[in-house]
């Protein structure tokens, strides 16, 4: 009965928590980065609920005898529905003295608290490896656990990191990532997309094990050429179970993944494993350390003295978090069961004087909008760690998970009390020092190859610029260290260049965020940039990808009154709009549904009207003579209050406006072409975003624009040489 009872009252909870930037109660934000939401779980605001079946664990060679009602999950596991006529208790009672049945036990799920603020801060270490990732800078967490250095052994190949989590959606700085397996455990579906994340947990998870990297987009990831298994338990609210939780890391087990991310726990309060644990977790659990799987959990945020289920498991590795200096996270859980430490932020904090609160910083996606956030918690200290072991078993294949996870521990550089202690357990995790505490415990394995490659996007990246080592200080740095460009090459696996060149490290300004142009928007935020194009050859060359509108790729559309449209086209059969058509043309508009190149986020209000729009990045070479903007559009609107507005805009590739390609209120209903000289910006990424203010949001006069045959062509001569 007690475990019984443990079972019903622990229940499964995200750890990392995200965080609104700016005033606390306030909707605006100055920087162009964070605006998430906090959605840390406070366990006296959690609605606890009872489950209407229970967990039924058959004896082994008793399948014959199992009645139909019986669901299986995995191994000899089944959920069994209550008796029409029963509770829980008497059906728990009746089972438990079934023959057949060895083990009976209670599922439970918990709902997240109120909505709240959360806490972070350390020492910059220069990397030794730089990529051209625009905001790498601000991975502080990365050089404090030797990921440039880590690089120059590998980045994961060949190694599959299945993260159990609200799903993994791709958004433009995963794009270039490898999905396999894909399951969702709540609809048992497999296949392509059935475990996106509807929650925006799992997908900032995965980008700090694999997040595309040297891609010229947004941040980078520990292990950029690892596989990744999206394995959805946790719904579009952020509720879960122990036993889709167990079916996931089945799931994990039975196909072929070498590493499991567990960025979930329940609160054990005073108690420690076993007693603090599931039963179906446990057997789930056993499973895949028999097949030699490495799996890592999150130690909690509950600041108790006892890591949480699953972490508390004696064969998971549980991870707890430390801020930017050094220290134990406030939030972190400790615990004779904890192993080690990594990077989970303080939100409260910005010890490095950056101009950003302290969190882990990754693409992903909340109430429909993409941005890149700052984020704290276990839940991204763990893949840290799934990150690391991806590239220890890559360099490795035949060491064991022991192995593994002793590399690790022995390596680890040693916080608080000396040796292990239950704050930090062995420390600090270390890649690089692991890798070599790895091969000495394989003598005998052959030294990896000391090249890295750049990931392979859909177009060619270079490999990171070889830089100088410096000295790590001893007080924070307030200037990030700025990123030297990498050229690109016809490989997309180019090797470093053999000359270091030395950082410089000019005035730390904030990115920009878009309040300073978009005034009416509710929040600031900064949008994902696709892959820009590499430097032409010596002949003209085009920048814009699917300028026509004719494929589904490459565009990312924002508001619910985006997308493709065969209304009206210039040339071919489709053209974009942004805005809200009229009825008589609404009903031959064919707009896209969210994919992995364009993402059509829920409608985006702005006071008292729709704020639509999309956009495509673009790298202008420094090389050219002559660089030329050409679009075609087709404006309309019903409205003469003058309170909408049809727009096109040359930002910087941080979405800071350069110039008004177009801003006006018009109804033409023609084609007409716009053109811009883009000479002044070579060398620049930039982005083209068109978007269209409709005030009547209700109803009313509608406002438009379509876009068609959208070119940025460069060439080695002017047009008039």
């Amino acid at each position: 009965m007690k475990q019984a009872l443990i079972t019903l009252l622990a229940t499964l909870l995200f750890i990392g928590w995200l965080q609104i930037s700016g005033q606390a109660g306030s909707a605006r934000t100055t920087g162009s980065i964070t605006a998430a939401t906090d959605l840390r779980e406070e366990t006296t605001h959690a609605e606890r609920r009872r489950l209407d079946y229970l967990l039924v664990k058959i004896k082994p060679g008793a399948q014959r005898t199992i009645p139909a009602n019986f669901v299986h999950l995995f191994s000899n596991w089944y959920r069994v529905p209550v008796g029409t006529e029963e509770t829980i208790y008497s059906s728990m009672q009746r089972m438990q003295a079934t023959e057949y049945i060895q083990l009976v036990e209670q599922d439970a799920r918990l709902s997240l608290g109120p909505l709240a603020q959360a806490p972070f801060a350390g020492t910059r270490i220069q990397p030794n490896l730089t990529p051209n990732d625009p905001l790498y800078d601000l991975q502080w967490n990365f050089p404090q656990v030797e990921v440039s250095q880590a690089w120059e052994t590998g980045s994961g190949d060949g190694i599959t990191v299945a993260v159990i989590d609200s799903g993994v959606s791709m958004g433009t700085d995963l794009a270039c990532a490898k999905f396999v397996d894909e399951y969702n455990v709540l609809t048992g579906q497999t296949g392509p997309e059935v475990a996106a994340d509807d929650y925006g947990h799992g997908t900032h998870v995965a980008g700090t094990i694999a997040q595309c990297t040297n891609n010229h987009i947004g941040v980078a990831g520990i292990a950029y050429n690892t596989q990744i298994m999206p394995i959805k338990a946790l719904d579009e609210n952020g509720l879960g179970t122990y036993s889709d939780v167990a079916v996931g890391i089945d799931w994990a087990r039975t196909h072929g993944a070498n590493v499991i991310n567990l960025s979930l726990s329940a609160p054990c309060g005073t108690q420690k494993w076993p007693a603090c644990s599931s039963a179906i977790i446990n057997d789930a659990v056993e499973a895949a350390v028999a097949e030699n799987i490495v799996l890592i959990g999150a130690a909690g945020n509950y600041n108790q003295a006892e890591v949480g289920h699953p972490a508390n498991h004696p064969d998971i590795i549980a991870v707890a978090a430390s801020d930017y200096e050094m220290q134990r996270a406030p939030y972190s859980n400790r615990g004779e069961a904890l192993n080690i430490t990594a990077p989970g932020g303080d939100l409260d904090k910005d010890a490095n004087g950056d101009g950003y609160k302290d969190g882990i910083l990754q693409q992903n996606i909340e109430g429909g909008i993409w941005d890149f956030y700052f984020i704290e918690g276990t839940s991204m200290s763990a893949p840290h760690v799934a990150g690391a072991a991806a590239i220890l078993l890559a360099s490795a294949p035949t060491a064991t998970r022991l192995q593994i996870q002793t590399a690790l521990e022995s390596s680890a550089v040693d916080l608080g009390a000396p040796g292990f202690d239950t704050d930090y357990g062995y420390g600090l995790m270390q890649i690089d020092q692991a890798l070599t505490a790895l091969q000495q415990l394989l003598p005998t394995a052959t030294p990896p190859t000391s090249t890295p490659t750049a990931t392979a996007t859909d177009s060619h990246t270079a490999t990171p610029t070889a830089t100088a080592t410096a000295t790590a200080t001893s007080s924070p740095t307030s200037t990030p260290t700025s990123t030297p460009t990498a050229t690109a090459t016809d490989s997309p696996t180019a090797t470093p260049t053999a000359t270091a060149t030395a950082t410089s490290s000019p005035t730390s300004t904030p990115v920009p965020g878009l309040e300073l142009w978009f005034p009416l928007l509710l929040h600031s935020w900064l949008l994902p940039t696709p892959t820009p194009t590499p430097t032409p050859g010596p002949a003209c060359d085009e920048l814009i990808d699917n300028g026509g509108f004719e494929e589904d790729a490459n565009w990312l559309f924002v508001g619910s009154g985006a997308g493709y449209t065969t209304v009206h086209a210039y040339r071919g059969e489709r053209s974009a709009k942004a805005g809200r058509l009229p009825a008589q043309l609404a009903s031959n508009s064919v707009t896209t549904t969210p994919g992995v190149r364009h993402f059509l986020g829920g409608q985006t209000s702005v006071e008292n009207g729709i704020l639509s729009g999309f956009y495509q990045s673009f790298y202008v070479p420094d090389t050219i003579a002559s660089a030329k903007l050409q679009v075609w559009v087709r404006l309309g609107s019903h409205d003469t209050s003058q309170a909408d507005w049809q727009r096109i805009r040359l930002l910087t590739h941080s979405f800071q406006p350069l110039v008004d390609v177009l801003y006006s209120l018009e109804h033409d209903d023609v084609w007409q072409e716009i053109t811009l000289d883009l000479y002044a910006y070579r060398g620049q990424n930039l982005v083209i975003y068109v978007d269209v203010f409709d005030n009547d949001n209700s109803g009313g006069d509608p406002t438009w624009v379509l876009v068609d045959e959208v070119s940025v062509k460069t060439c080695a001569l002017r047009d008039d040489e």
